[in-house]
């Protein structure tokens, strides 16, 4: 298990690092080699038109002519949920034992003139099986993108693993190109004076809906508290099915929803609670396209 507490994903707090540069709560970048003479620094604190709060992370491409020996990207523009211990020991990741379906966050991009792409990767695995869970990959295009915009990364799970809880997470955004054309890891493919800004992350869960037009208005659960079943009707025919999830976004129901008998709602389904914790538990009632309609809590208790 990793040492370090929870990283900032607002980039309100920042800590000063082993150099005169100062890092993101929780987070580890290119600023790590300011310590060594004649590195430039890369990552900011940014006050500058923040989507909210008062501050934003900007990460710059520069090129370093020193670093501590191992292979990394030069010119370099990163920057790792993680820490690094004594100078040297680097960790990246943090603690984390859940399985978000997706993750927001705000960005804007200036890449130099030429092209460049930016890119977010997202990391789960489990450090006592050795497996990675889930990921998620993004990249931006060669433009610019001159005003804050909110991106969702999905993750991926392995099918494989679904059942098995990660113990960490990683997050790493990249100002400049880190990868070629055959989606091998390339060391030099960057370009020194992209620059990426990020604020406002956020981890997602099939649970959590973003719409705040879904709400669980028209929905009836009896009984609520549950011990073998829950009964659940809904006053939409477009209710297709509804899927129930547990605290930590892992889906332990589907059902696709039936005629309702009850004379009040129109669709109905009877979700049995066997092998289930006693617990809170979320819900969303869909269409067949998927598209949420209904949205809310339900608790087990024996």
């Amino acid at each position: 298990m990793l040492s370090f507490a929870q990283p900032t994903k607002n980039f309100e707090v920042w800590n000063p690092n082993s150099g005169s540069a100062m890092e993101p709560d929780g987070w580890v970048s290119a600023n790590a080699l300011t310590a060594i003479p004649g590195n430039p620094q890369s990552v900011y604190k940014d006050s500058s038109a923040v989507p909210e709060g008062k501050y934003a992370m900007k990460i710059v491409s520069v090129t370093v002519p020193k670093t501590l020996g191992a292979p990394i990207p030069n010119p370099i523009g990163l920057a790792a949920t993680g820490s690094i211990k004594n100078n040297t020991q680097l960790k990246i990741g943090f603690p984390y034992s859940a399985r978000p379906s997706s993750m927001d966050f705000s960005y804007k991009y200036s890449p130099v003139a030429g092209g460049d792409t930016a890119a977010c990767f997202v990391y789960l695995w489990n450090g006592i099986s050795k497996d990675t869970i889930g990921a998620g990959l993004w990249k931006t295009s060669t433009t610019n993108t001159v005003t804050y915009t909110t991106h969702n990364l999905p993750i991926i799970y392995d099918p494989a693993m679904s059942g098995i809880t990660p113990d960490s997470m990683a997050i790493v955004f990249s100002s400049t190109r880190l990868f070629k054309s055959d989606t091998t890891f390339c060391t030099n493919c960057g370009k020194a004076g992209s620059t990426l800004w990020v604020d406002d992350i956020i981890l997602n869960f099939p649970s959590n809906i973003n719409d705040k037009n879904v709400s669980n208005q028209g929905v009836i659960l009896y009984p609520n508290p549950a011990v073998d079943y829950i009964y659940i009707s809904v006053d939409t025919e477009d209710a297709y099915a509804v899927n129930v999830y547990d605290i930590t976004g892992k889906q332990v129901r589907s059902l696709v929803m039936q005629e309702s008998q009850n004379g009040f709602n129109k669709k109905a389904a009877t979700i049995s609670t066997a092998n289930l914790s006693n617990g809170l538990y979320s819900y969303t009632i869909t269409d067949k396209d998927g598209n949420a309609l209904r949205a809310g809590k339900l608790n087990i208790a024996r």
